[in-house]
């Protein structure tokens, strides 16, 4: 497509303009459409030689220009660097501040520069239109960073982090959402911290600005109240020489969504202006065809949340995407401690109703004129036509009132309820929240999955509810443990075993799984259903790999790092083999009962965190949690029932939760130092 017809096709989707026709001679006029508030007089959209996409809005009813750029770019890239995009903005917005002296006719506050995201904005005059242009132009490609810029920012970054737990450009609270929404490990929950900051190098900034600050990569978007036909020859006189390069390809998978609903509290004093947020990620990406209902949708809970709420209260709901992914979310602030709980058991309710029952016609209509009005407010500020325009993936939101009322026509009752029961998950929530302690206490017992809260601090750090124990250390706590089921030496003389175990989930058995063991050389495990086998784990000190039909197939690297432990009669005598670090994390008092709490971090970002009771030195419980690209994934344990077979002693029963699915694992059988014909952990 022709720059010229990408402009055509441009105005006909995203402008504000109505075209009112001739008459044929005979024919009756029509009744004129009513014009929309916004009157767009002109807007063009081209893209430069070097790849630079440039948008044109003109339209005499801003109150002044704007300008904004926009680069396409994952926040997030490096975890032991968190911070770095944000680091690599405060340079560039540094280094444009510096180099604005060089132009006489240039001033900085008056230019109102701000930046959010991958996004900068600004407030340019007509007049100084050809000096701004060319000073953007010169600090973003050649963007001539020195150490002495980067450790004033440096050190600007920290003490917000000190302050408040977060940078300047974003709420803690948003933050600790995101975070529990998409783990540390996914680029979307990254929690900068002063070590991270320090982390970050000069050559990393340069390195950042050099792979995505290109004109391939960039949208600009100018607003404008007057006609100005040297516009588009300031732009390109000043960026036309900018040399494109490859961009690199970034994706991010999408985490998946839990099937608990999860509360984490920052504790305050406040009791009168208190915040939550609530949500879940989704899978949605700008363009979704039931865009406009999920708009209506949201439109209606935050109505009907809105009705319950005292005055001053506020209530946003937003279905919110970019080019990856989506999430569904809730922010509810200026509440009261004494109605904090029941706005969040309101909007639990209402979620789980949404996905039942259908809304009210008279609901749906007047939740679409709502949007129209609120849309018409904004496409007023030039600021955020601008930013919306520069933005690829909002460009769409652009729309006349008689577009929008085009696109809300096709919208239903019965189509609100069908996206809300298909996309809403009202029982698998992340929920933050700030406030009083006991509040926090008292919402998790009665909204959490666990009946507790993860208390976190402003920054965004988890606050563990140990007691400290001086003097315990984590080889007393293992020597103990084994002492108790028979003794060390026992264990490690273990040369083999077979058990027959009992997998029980949702009322029935899944599978009876038979283990063979030589202990420190490999083991097999035949999943048995209806009398056949189904699979076979099989894993040795070398590999591991599943045996299916007498077929073998590949094993994960992460399964064989979860299994690989089972090689080991006494496993937590073997952590260095293992790979795994101790730390005593302390005591918690528990159903009346003290149990001592190690935790172990292993390579891969696995963590499992182990309880002891302190009088019989048995496990009762271990926590294991897998961080990753999907998201964490956390599986608890209850051992239970210890029996003693041949003077060494295990659990009989494992309680086994993962993300919300129960399963029962019950020792039918379990004969020590039985003959194992090892020919069963090779391949066939």
């Amino acid at each position: 497509m022709t720059p010229h017809f990408r402009a055509i096709a441009f105005c006909l989707i995203a402008c504000f303009f109505v075209f009112q026709s001739q008459p044929l001679k005979g024919q009756q006029a029509p009744e004129p459409e009513p014009q929309s508030v916004f009157r767009l007089d002109a807007m063009t959209s081209e893209k430069l030689d070097n790849g630079l996409t440039i948008s044109f809005i003109q339209n005499v009813d801003f109150e002044h220009n704007a300008l904004a750029l926009h680069w396409d770019y994952i926040s997030g890239v490096a975890q032991e660097r968190a911070g770095l995009c944000s680091a690599h903005m405060r340079c560039l917005l540094q280094n444009l501040k510096n180099q604005i002296t060089v132009y006489p006719t240039l001033e900085w506050e008056a230019l109102e520069v701000s930046a959010k995201g991958n996004l900068i904005s600004l407030l340019p005059a007509t007049e100084d239109l050809p000096e701004i242009m060319d000073w953007l132009a010169n600090g973003i490609t050649s963007f001539e960073l020195n150490a002495t810029t980067w450790s004033i920012v440096q050190v600007e970054m920290k003490a917000e982090l000190v302050e408040r737990g977060a940078f300047s450009t974003i709420e803690p609270m948003d933050q600790l959402m995101r975070h529990r929404l998409f783990s540390v490990q996914h680029p979307y929950g990254e929690i900068p911290n002063e070590s991270s900051v320090s982390n970050i190098q000069l050559e990393d900034i340069r390195t950042f600005h050099h792979r995505y600050f290109l004109p391939n990569n960039c949208k600009i978007a100018l607003c404008m109240n007057a006609d100005n036909p040297e516009a588009r020859q300031n732009v390109e006189t000043a960026f036309g020489k900018w040399k494109a390069r490859s961009v690199p390809v970034s994706s991010v998978m999408r985490p998946r969504v839990g099937r608990n609903t999860e509360l984490a509290w920052i504790t305050s004093d406040d009791k009168e202006s208190l915040t939550f947020q609530m949500g879940h990620v989704m899978r949605l990406k700008p363009g979704n065809e039931n865009e406009w209902i999920l708009k209506a949708l949201a439109t209606i809970i935050r109505n009907r949340l809105q009705s319950i709420m005292k005055a001053g209260a506020r209530i946003e709901v937003d279905f919110e995407s970019d080019a990856s992914m989506g999430r569904f979310i809730i922010r509810g602030s200026q509440l009261s401690e004494n109605f904090m709980q029941i706005c969040i058991q309101e909007a639990l309710n209402l979620l789980q109703q949404m996905t039942e029952e259908l809304p009210s016609d008279d609901e749906l209509a007047q939740a679409i004129e709502q949007l129209i009005n609120e849309y018409g407010i904004h496409l007023m500020n030039p600021v955020y036509v601008a930013e919306m325009a520069a933005d690829g993936n909002s460009s769409d939101h652009l729309k006349s009132e008689n577009e929008m009322r085009n696109s809300f026509n096709q919208v239903s009752v019965i189509d609100v309820r069908r996206v809300a029961n298909n996309l809403l998950r009202p029982n698998s929530l992340q929920i933050v929240g700030t406030g009083p302690q006991e509040l926090g206490k008292a919402l998790g017992n009665a909204i959490d999955s666990d009946n507790a809260m993860d208390e976190y601090t402003l920054a965004g750090k988890l606050i563990e509810p140990y007691s400290p124990a001086p003097g315990l250390t984590s080889n007393y706590i293992f020597d103990s443990y084994y002492a108790a089921c028979g003794g060390k030496s026992a264990f490690e003389d273990l040369k083999s075993s077979r058990t027959v175990v009992r997998m029980d989930a949702e009322g029935g058995t899944v599978f009876t799984v038979t283990t063979e063991k030589q202990y420190g050389i490999g083991f097999s495990s035949s999943f048995e259903a209806n009398g056949q086998v189904m699979m076979e784990n099989v894993v040795t000190m070398e590999e591991g790999f599943k045996r299916q039909m007498d077929i073998n197939q590949i094993m994960s690297a992460r399964e064989y790092q979860r299994l690989k432990p089972d090689l080991y009669a006494a496993r937590f005598l073997h952590l260095d083999e293992l790979r795994g670090v101790t730390e005593v994390l302390g005591t918690v008092e528990t159903n009346g009962t003290i149990q001592h709490v190690v935790r172990i971090h292993f390579e891969g970002n696995v963590v499992e965190t182990l309880f002891f009771d302190q009088t019989s030195s048995l496990l009762i419980k271990s926590i294991v949690e897998r961080s990753g690209a999907a998201g964490q994934n956390k599986t608890i344990n209850d051992f239970d029932e210890y029996k003693t077979y041949d003077g060494l002693t295990f659990p009989s029963r494992i309680t086994q939760t993962t993300n919300g699915r129960l399963v029962e694992l019950i020792t039918e059988e379990m004969r020590l130092n039985v003959r194992i014909n090892s020919d069963t952990f090779n391949r066939n």
